[in-house]
């Protein structure tokens, strides 16, 4: 059976593919911001400062 049978219509397939995406898009995200936290975690603990995220010095 083709899938768009199984889908009724394309219109439904495309939404469908579109959320399917959207979701391992966040997964992708929200794992690499966990990956992120925990070096900063390990960073901080560890007296090393963050570069990325810390604020600029001024200059004098």
């Amino acid at each position: 059976m083709p899938v768009i049978d199984t889908f009724h219509d394309e219109e439904t397939l495309t939404l469908t593919i579109v959320a399917e995406f959207a979701v391992l898009e966040m997964g992708v995200i929200e794992g690499s911001t966990g990956a992120i936290n925990q070096i900063d975690g390990l960073l901080a603990r560890s007296g090393t400062a963050n570069r990325a995220n810390s604020q600029p010095s001024e200059l004098s």
